[in-house]
């Protein structure tokens, strides 16, 4: 559904957003400017977990409730959710290793 779709899109577009910033994370070169942008960039994740728990709801809706969600919709959904996760994954690691220097 059109609903759908642009919740997808949002998603991706908040994956995107997290991935750039990730990157000018890693180019940073002041460690004050690379603090700020870290927090910058665990904000960015919290939205991105509260997006995926909103997904999943309409996702269980979608295969439980009155309407059926195409298969699909559903993987592309699931792939969206797991691009989203692997880039936070790759944020909380990146931020480790910077700590750890």
């Amino acid at each position: 559904t059109s609903t759908d779709q642009m919740q997808m899109g949002q998603m991706n577009d908040q994956t995107k957003k997290m991935e750039e910033m990730r990157i000018k994370i890693e180019m940073a070169k002041d460690p004050k400017a690379r603090e700020a942008l870290m927090q910058e960039h665990m904000q960015m994740m919290k939205t991105g977990i509260s997006m995926m728990g909103g997904m999943r709801m309409m996702g269980e809706k979608g295969m439980m409730g009155d309407k059926v969600m195409p298969m699909d919709e559903r993987m592309e959904m699931m792939e969206g959710k797991m691009k989203m996760m692997q880039e936070m994954m790759n944020g909380m690691t990146m931020q480790q290793e910077m700590k750890a220097k």
